[in-house]
């Protein structure tokens, strides 16, 4: 597959997972102060209402850990007050490694079904992993569905890389905008 198409790909999967941000935002709006809210946006609150099992709980804690060990090498090299070399270098090689990795060095021996079952399980244990709820959890399954998406169409590993990226620089940029031209 042409380097060019496989952008093109990445660009669709980027538009979903944004989307899938609006999406969500529009709905915890319609929701907000109603009883349904409690279920659908508690990560908007900050409560925890998922507790992961022990396993999950070491596998989320080993890749905190080693992103936090990086960010802190990075820190030594140079300042980075808003970790955005965490945010766009770190954490997408990282997390794509961990969770679309096992997708791609199965993609050629693996059927259809048992590979999308995976992917599916794998998306579902990277959204997890971000330590968020209810309807939070939405973008990321989408980003992680999409990501395992472009491993199989165009059969590469660097296209859930850059899908990755673009996506949390989207987040970075609004976050960094967002604080340095809010009004007082």
């Amino acid at each position: 597959m042409a380097t060019r198409e496989a952008w093109k790909y990445v660009l669709v999967c980027l538009a979903a997972a944004i989307l899938s941000v609006a999406v969500k935002n529009y709905v915890v709006y319609l929701f907000y102060d109603t009883t349904f809210c409690t279920y659908l946006c508690p990560s908007i609150f900050g409560e925890r209402p998922f507790e992961a099992p022990l396993l999950l709980k070491q596998l989320f804690g080993l890749q905190t850990g080693i992103q936090e060990w990086v960010q802190a090498g990075f820190k030594t090299l140079w300042p980075d007050p808003f970790c955005l070399s965490t945010a766009l270098l770190v954490a997408p090689v990282l997390e794509e490694t961990l969770y679309r990795g096992p997708l791609y060095l199965s993609r050629t021996f693996s059927s259809g079904w048992t590979w999308w079952i995976a992917a599916i399980l794998l998306s579902v244990l990277f959204a997890l992993s971000h330590g968020r709820a209810g309807l939070s959890l939405m973008p990321l399954l989408v980003l992680g569905t999409g990501s395992a998406w472009l491993v199989m169409k165009t059969q590469r590993f660097w296209p859930s890389l850059a899908l990755h990226t673009l996506f949390n620089f989207y987040f970075a940029s609004t976050l960094l905008c967002s604080f340095l031209f809010a009004g007082d």
